[in-house]
């Protein structure tokens, strides 16, 4: 871990807005869904990220989106019946329904904490367990909820009651608690060296544990001894299900679906036919049951797992770059080659046959019939049939080429790593290179005509020509900032986005360019407007920002998913598209306009701030910026900064101490973290008395 230090003070604000866009890819969405509860065979709810919560009533057949009022992490849901349920997530949120779903309203907690279980005996008596050792129980309904001593401060991830008064949590570091009097006291049991991460009882006696690396232990004796059981892997276990004392589910990472019917002493594995990662699962008899999990992936049996099928798209390879020629006809690019196309506004997309593995970066069109795609190793495409057929285009380059453009279905540019610049006045027949003067990474390109054009990159570089590219200069963007972004509408307007949610904006052609306010630190990827005065950017954690004035207001529009976006394109003022990461697919067509916006300003104190990581997506190595007040020493007697993955487990601990007043820099390194996933979702926690804050990273491999 590396730290630098800095005398400084910040200020930090955070708005959250809830705006028209909606998914077309994964469908019914693609947020991760970590828990899910049915009452019967037809009626269950899920939840997951981005405060999504789905409901179906036809047992799965369709999935509706219900509207929670909030865009944090919802961990887990139960429901007592069909309409009484309850739904608790990060930063102590808690939420009720009495009528199915069709509204959710809070409940006060009383507490911070990230709460990651809930469970009720009826519709009155609940319990919720969550990081630190909480316990909250209500008696009401959650109309009140009080805290109960757990005795302990590492992190509950699941709570369980066969009755009023007995029950059992379990958590990190082998925690398992027990409780004969509904929790007023609470015991520690012996179990193996483990994270735990459910528990399940099917009586007083008899209960399963799961969790780390496959471990699964059962007890028979209501937890005064816990037995370890084979579970024949070494996947994470999330969660366990029992519908009697023999017959039982446990899912986990990889897609694993375990499954026995002689209480555990065996467990045969089941083809869940996912490789996606399984948090939660629900069975209400023998034969049905559903399990969600990453990527929005929802798979349903009806036999008691013999068969799964799924009720979510499969789709989610990432999507780096999406472009339209109207309303209805667009093509999406993305990795190993991947192009889709539609022809009703994205109601459907058909796979088109690239004719390549290599990723793709960037796709053009100049009409419904000619476009080119650019990617990895300098690979260019080009179909004449709107990609019916996609042919090859020799060209000089061997670098990754992250942006195409074209004025016409002759004159085009492409940009790419090392500073690659290829132009061809052929369609793409023959290409050549054009000297840019740089050995910086160019990541995006626009041209107003045929000869005036402009390319941005990495370190705040901008190059303009006014003759076609015979000659690119330089212009001084006043960033060192990396730019992902360029649009211009004419010969003189344009806008460029990048890091930290730079905003660069020029109404001279670039001859001086100016920053303008975006209102978030989250690297933006891409820029697209339609007009002087109507455009967005997209960036990681799912942000959109949206103006209609030219950029000199910028409105939120995140909050429908915490995937990055990379990609994004307008054909009017209304109808836009947008992509990124896991398959995601967004549109809408009122151009995202805000219904709801919440100011939770009041909650960051000033002078704290926490930034974004850089690089975000990162592998393996980020870096974190955060800044302490001047009268931290009076407020806190300790600062923490810790990293949690999507389940809230602690990662790593990457501070832990006293801190003097200034800007800090911490650097983190997955590298020497045994059993990380591949990729991931990941959560960065800094703490500082009353202070809290808690930002997304990415980690690609």
């Amino acid at each position: 871990m590396k730290r630098t230090f800095i005398f400084i003070i910040l200020i930090n604000t955070i708005s959250i807005n809830n705006a028209q866009w909606f998914w077309q890819n994964p469908l019914p969405q693609g947020n991760p869904l970590i828990s899910v509860c049915f009452t019967d065979a037809n009626t269950g709810t899920a939840v997951g990220s981005s405060g999504t919560i789905l409901r179906t009533t036809n047992g799965g057949t369709t999935w509706l989106s219900q509207t929670s009022g909030t865009t944090t992490y919802l961990h887990s849901v139960f429901f007592t019946d069909a309409g009484n349920g309850w739904a608790v997530g990060f930063n102590g949120t808690i939420l009720h329904t009495s009528n199915g779903g069709s509204t959710w309203t809070s409940q006060l907690s009383g507490t911070n904490s990230w709460l990651l279980s809930v469970y009720f005996n009826n519709v009155n008596t609940g319990w919720v367990a969550g990081y630190d050792g909480t316990i909250l129980h209500t008696t009401n309904a959650g109309a009140s909820w009080e805290i109960q001593n757990s005795g302990t401060t590492f992190h509950l991830r699941s709570v369980y009651f066969i009755n009023a008064s007995t029950g059992w949590a379990v958590g990190a570091a082998s925690t398992i608690l027990y409780t004969t009097n509904g929790g007023v006291s609470w015991d520690s049991q012996t179990g193996d060296v483990a994270n735990y991460y459910d528990v399940c009882f099917t009586n007083a006696d008899t209960g399963w544990v799961v969790g780390q690396l496959g471990a699964l232990a059962r007890t028979t004796n209501g937890g005064a001894n816990w037995i370890t059981q084979s579970s024949g892997t070494t996947e994470n276990l999330n969660r366990i299900v029992f519908i009697s004392e023999y017959t039982g589910w446990i899912v986990g990472s990889s897609g694993t679906v375990l499954h026995t019917t002689n209480s555990g002493d065996s467990w045969i594995n089941q083809s869940s036919g996912t490789t996606k990662y399984l948090y939660g699962a629900s069975f209400t008899d023998a034969g049905n049951g559903t399990a969600v999990g990453g990527f929005g992936t929802i798979v349903s049996t009806t036999n008691g797992g013999l068969n799964w099928f799924g009720q979510s798209g499969e789709m989610t390879q990432p999507l780096n770059s999406v472009f339209f020629i109207n309303t209805n006809t667009g093509w999406v690019a993305g990795l190993s080659g991947l192009i889709l196309q539609t022809v009703n506004g994205g109601t459907s997309w058909i796979s088109q046959v690239s004719g390549t593995v290599n990723n793709l970066h960037s796709i053009f069109f100049t009409d419904t019939d000619n476009g080119w795609a650019a990617g990895s190793s300098g690979k260019i495409i080009r179909t004449t049939n709107a990609g019916l057929n996609w042919v090859n285009q020799s060209n000089p380059a061997s670098a990754h080429l992250n942006s195409i453009f074209f004025t016409n279905t002759n004159n085009g540019w492409a940009a790419g790593d090392g500073g690659t610049i290829l132009h061809t006045t052929n369609g793409g027949a023959s290409w050549s290179g054009q000297p840019s003067g740089t050995n910086q990474s160019l990541h995006s390109v626009s041209f107003s005509d045929s000869d005036n054009g402009w390319i941005v990159g990495d370190a705040g570089k901008i190059l303009h020509t006014s003759d076609g590219g015979t000659i690119w200069e330089s212009q001084v963007s006043g960033t060192t900032l990396g730019l992902s972004g360029v649009s211009f509408i004419n010969l003189t307007i344009g806008w460029a986005v990048g890091q930290l949610g730079l905003i660069l904006h020029t109404t001279d052609g670039g001859a001086t360019w100016l920053s303008q306010s975006s209102g978030t630190m989250n690297n933006l990827s891409c820029v697209a407007f339609t007009d002087a005065d109507n455009g967005w950017a997209a960036g990681y954690d799912g942000t959109i920002l949206r103006t209609t004035n030219g950029g000199e207001n910028w409105i939120d529009q995140t909050g429908l998913t915490i995937n990055p976006l990379y990609g994004i394109s307008f054909t009017d003022a209304n109808t836009g598209t947008a992509v990124g990461y896991g398959g995601t697919i967004l549109r809408t067509t009122n151009g995202g306009a805000t219904f709801v916006e919440t100011d939770y300003a009041d909650k960051i104190p000033e002078g704290f701030m926490l930034l974004q990581n850089y690089p975000n997506p990162f592998n393996p190595v980020t870096k974190i910026k955060f800044s302490i007040p001047l009268d931290v020493k009076r407020e806190t007697r300790n600062v923490s900064l810790k990293v949690y993955d999507v389940l809230g487990n602690e990662i790593a601990t990457l501070v832990d101490e006293e801190l003097q007043p200034g800007e800090y820099e911490i650097e983190f390194n997955t590298s020497s973290i045994k059993h990380i996933p591949a990729s991931s979702v990941y959560f960065y926690q800094l703490v500082a008395g009353k202070y809290f804050e808690t930002k997304k990273m990415l980690l690609i491999k």
